[in-house]
């Protein structure tokens, strides 16, 4: 992955500007385009008879975020069968505030080696659920009435076994609004719907926040306990499953379930430097594929160098059209997001800040350095996610070499993966 970044940057850097400049909106275009092309989440009135669905929210100290989401619970439309909230060792007021909007709670216990946090709290929430499906959601989520309605009419409609939406973001510090939305059209460079929701692709796509799962699927690829030390267990949960024959679907639904997942810039580069690198290199292409948008979407910034230091293939000229071609790629995603359209001129500071922490990932990934999650420390897979553990003690970095990723000819880099 890391070197995958820097070789990418390099030949950004060498191309002719003007194919350089087709590159960058060439990968802007791709992702808008793909994005806007995921199907999304069907509105309209519940069914009057769906199965019963038992709601599991994994909490470590999150008593402020459960203010927000339990309401939201408490007015689904049908009502879930009940709402379990696992208090993994909240140090905060996370198990009273969830007892007093009538959450049933389960004290976990600390996991046992080899598992995360946030995996065994799920796995244990199974123990206790009675519903014929299962709702994993982050307890940084809020939920608009329609939305268990309209996610198990889906679900049914698909004949899914595991339903997963991709939800809105709430974007209030600076830091949000300008990483999260530059984070966003990097990745859906490389994650596109034809493969998401393609039962015959090699890989899958799943968004932790929200996964609707049929509780006999679940049990049968053993659940959490199948993926118990991965740090990207909505990835590799929906990955199992789909290599047993599950049939997996992903659908946008950023008005019904919407969420605000960092509150600062240490809150970003913690949250990422978890299981960015292990998500990208769960499938190779398709960490190339955001390897080589993230540089091209840098060519403002390089080219803004190069041509102040009169080294380097760019020109002044070229290096404004490469300004505004970032600027025009970045802006429909801060709209998306709900940031103001200002935030676009900042182009290059989104870009900066958005690689320095891809790098950061990529090498802790790499060289198996320990990332704090939650106050729990994990060893990063430098093989991809699914291979995290816990440990006790640090041990020496292993500097193995990563192997040479062949790349193609540059134009390769838009032609979308092999269902």
């Amino acid at each position: 992955m890391v070197r995958s970044l820097a070789s990418s940057a390099a030949l950004a850097a060498r191309i002719a500007p003007w194919d350089s400049l087709a590159l960058q909106a060439g990968f802007a275009v791709r992702s808008w385009a793909g994005y806007r092309r995921w199907p999304s989440l069907p509105e309209g009135p519940a069914p009057s008879q769906l199965p019963p669905v038992s709601i599991i929210v994994p909490a470590r100290d999150e008593s402020d975020n459960l203010l927000r989401l339990l309401p939201s619970l408490l007015c689904l439309e049908p009502a879930p069968t009940e709402v379990l909230v696992v208090d993994d060792r909240s140090i905060d007021d996370t198990a009273a505030v969830a007892a007093g909007f009538g959450a049933r709670v389960l004290q976990a216990t600390e996991p046992p080696a080899g598992w995360s946090g946030k995996n065994w709290a799920c796995q244990l929430g199974r123990r206790e659920a009675r519903g014929e499906w299962l709702l994993f959601t982050d307890a940084d989520t809020w939920h608009a009435p329609a939305s268990m309605g309209a996610a198990l009419r889906a679900a049914l409609v698909e004949e899914a076994d595991l339903l997963s939406v991709l939800t809105g973001q709430d974007c209030r510090g600076l830091w949000e609004k300008l990483v999260l939305p530059f984070a966003y059209g990097q990745y859906f460079a490389a994650a596109q719907p034809e493969w998401a929701n393609n039962d015959r692709a090699p890989t899958a796509l799943a968004n932790g926040q929200y996964l609707l799962v049929r509780a006999a699927a679940y049990d049968r690829v053993g659940g959490h306990a199948a993926v118990r030390g991965s740090l990207g267990e909505d990835v590799d949960l929906a990955r199992h499953l789909r290599r047993a024959g599950g049939r997996v679907r992903v659908l946008r639904a950023e008005r019904l379930v919407r969420v605000r997942m960092y509150r600062s810039l240490a809150g970003i580069q913690s949250g990422f430097r978890k299981y960015m690198a292990g998500y990208l290199r769960a499938y190779w292409p398709h960490g190339i594929l955001v390897a080589a948008s993230t540089a091209y979407a840098g060519l403002p910034l390089i080219s803004l160098v190069q041509a102040l230091l009169g080294r380097g293939p760019a020109t002044p000229a070229s290096a404004a059209l490469a300004y505004a071609i970032g600027v025009a790629a970045y802006l429909p995603w801060l709209r998306w997001f709900g940031v103001q359209p200002a935030y676009a001129l900042l182009q290059p500071l989104a870009y900066a800040a958005f690689q320095a922490i891809a790098l950061e990932a990529g090498l802790r990934s790499l060289f198996g350095i320990r990332v704090t999650w939650k106050g729990r420390r994990y060893r990063a897979s430098s093989r991809g996610q699914g291979r995290a553990r816990r440990e006790a003690r640090p041990k020496a970095m292993d500097r193995r070499r990563l192997r040479d990723c062949p790349i193609a000819h540059p134009w390769a880099f838009l032609v979308r993966p092999r269902n």
